[in-house]
């Protein structure tokens, strides 16, 4: 089952669209913030049922992917949907993404006909999906898999740091096991 609106002249895009909307947080946020990960927009409103539907897809899509994946709920109603009400959707359901209300229009932006509807951005900020209706966690996770890096950009800059680290002790001692004969007879010397 669907929600309809009516339809908008405007055309589907490659490029995602920027915007800067307020969280119910508080928290003031533009989608250019998440650059360089990859984000799900699921547009919604609290009282529709196939929306409801969604938010355990959604929690399963989220627990597939920890890191490198942001995910944004943005409410199509903030007349219906004000921050109480939303506040109280987010903790009935356990969400633990940004929630936000589309107070400028956004849906309209991104041509949002029926609800829910999901975008997927890749990490440089392009759309490389649109699902209308209730999406399966298969297919979300199937459109998700090549964009989220199996390994998150800060394990790969330990990885480098650390190699970059035995690569100069490397240099500076013969091998790891010289350093420690090195430590070991300095230690003996001191104790005769």
């Amino acid at each position: 089952m669907l929600i309809l609106f009516p339809s908008h002249q405007l055309a589907f895009c490659s490029s995602a669209p920027d915007f800067t909307l307020a969280d119910i947080d508080g928290n003031t946020f533009t989608l250019r913030d998440f650059l360089g990960q990859v984000v799900v927009l699921d547009f919604f409103a609290t009282w529709c049922h196939p929306c409801m539907d969604e938010i355990p897809i959604l929690k399963d899509v989220k627990d597939q992917f920890p890191q490198g994946l942001a995910l944004i709920s943005i409410s199509v109603d903030p007349v219906t949907d004000t921050v109480a009400n939303l506040l109280a959707f987010r903790n009935s359901y356990n969400v633990t993404w940004v929630v936000t209300r589309d107070t400028i229009g956004i849906y309209e932006v991104y041509n949002v006909t029926a609800i829910p509807t999901i975008y997927i951005i890749d990490n440089a900020g392009d759309i490389t999906y649109r699902g209308v209706g209730t999406t399966e966690a298969s297919v979300l996770i199937a459109q998700l898999t090549p964009l989220v890096p199996e390994y998150p950009f800060q394990i790969i800059l330990l990885v480098m740091v650390f190699t970059t680290t035995a690569v100069v002790f490397a240099k500076k001692h013969k091998s790891p096991f010289d350093f420690c004969n090195q430590h070991t007879e300095h230690s003996t010397q001191k104790q005769t």
